[in-house]
């Protein structure tokens, strides 16, 4: 008994020494939430911040503060006091939470100051490329005017060519006389034919071309009784020698043949007796009738092997004629009237040999 009696009084002396502890904690609590109301209200004055955030904020802390006066255990009225530093703390952040929104406001100006000093440096960029633009100064080198007049003369070039064969067809079958005394005809729009010569030179070298028309055949009679010549030379463009071209001329002493000329045709040079140095080019193929006839200075000739056909009578009295060089390729003698190995003559002479009358041989 004595036991539960002590435990009793014990029990009441601790209520009464708890309870004005705690009616003093809740009057201090009262006090500090009063002031932090004042200081808050203070400073949202201040700060022109409104009143309606307070009022939120305000009856956290009473609720609290009324549920820890319920309960009677003396060590849960020390969080009130934690609580409310807490929310002091809080409250005293805040302040710096809210005025960062000002110095943004502050900040953003000056970036908006800052960038049009970067807008600057980018002209600066822009003009680098201003050397690729000046490219346009190599330009010149390209001048198509100065290629123009290459192309017109190349046109005026095609027109005068293409006229000249106009006019080249236009004179055929026409006559012309050069000053050097060449007379010759137009056969077509690239030949022509001499024939006749009546100019004062003795030692005579047959052009290739006559006044743009190359050289392609010499006329019968067209040298016939020229005594004055003692020379003469044949072009590469020769083809053909007409009978008697030569006939009569008796200064002349030696004579080249060559080019193209497959042919010596019937008293070509007969009657030449001052001829004494003959020269006939391989690719001669035939020698009419006498084409050397009456050569009586003559004393050796040396015959192509390309030679095949030599007609009667060839070298007819040609009496110094003493060394002959035989061509390889010779296989027919020729009638000596018609030049053929199909039609002959009458006469005996068209039947004989073309070193007839030789005596030396």
């Amino acid at each position: 008994m004595c036991k539960k009696l002590y435990a009793v009084v014990m029990s009441l002396f601790l209520t009464m020494t708890v309870l004005p502890q705690n009616v003093f904690a809740e009057e201090e609590t009262e006090e500090t939430a009063e002031e932090i109301t004042e200081t808050e209200e203070i400073r949202q004055e201040e700060e022109g911040i409104p009143e309606e955030v307070t009022a939120e904020e305000e009856p956290v802390p009473e609720e609290e503060i009324v549920l820890e006066t319920e309960e009677p255990v003396i060590e849960e009225t020390a969080e009130p006091e934690e609580v409310i530093e807490d929310e002091q703390e809080e409250i005293a952040e805040e302040p710096s939470g809210e005025e960062d929104p000002a110095e943004e406001i502050t900040e953003k100006p000056e970036q908006e100051e800052e960038t049009p000093v970067e807008e600057p440096e980018i002209p600066e960029e822009a003009i680098e490329p201003e050397p690729e633009a000046s490219e346009p100064a190599e330009e010149p080198e390209v001048i198509e005017p100065s290629e123009e007049p290459a192309d017109e003369e190349g046109i005026t070039e095609e027109v005068e060519e293409e006229t000249d064969t106009e006019a080249a067809k236009a004179d055929i079958g026409s006559t012309f006389t050069t000053d050097d005394g060449y007379t010759y005809t137009v056969l077509n729009g690239r030949y022509c034919r001499i024939d006749k010569y009546a100019g004062t030179e003795t030692v005579v070298s047959i052009p290739a071309v006559l006044e743009s028309y190359e050289v392609q055949s010499i006329a019968d009679n067209a040298f016939k009784g020229n005594t004055a010549l003692t020379g003469v030379s044949f072009p590469a463009t020769l083809e053909t020698i007409g009978e008697y071209a030569f006939q009569g001329c008796t200064g002349l002493t030696n004579l080249t043949i060559g080019g193209k000329l497959t042919t010596l045709s019937s008293h070509v040079f007969e009657g030449c007796t001052a001829l004494k140095d003959v020269s006939l080019a391989d690719g001669l193929t035939t020698i009419h009738a006498y084409a050397f006839s009456g050569c009586t200075s003559l004393e050796s000739i040396d015959i192509p092997d390309s030679v095949t056909d030599l007609a009667a009578r060839a070298f007819y009295n040609c009496t110094k004629l003493s060394e002959v060089g035989y061509p390889a390729g010779w296989i027919n003698t020729l009638d000596g009237y018609y030049n053929s190995t199909t039609t002959y003559g009458d006469g005996n002479g068209n039947y004989t040999s073309p070193f007839e009358g030789c005596t030396s041989l």
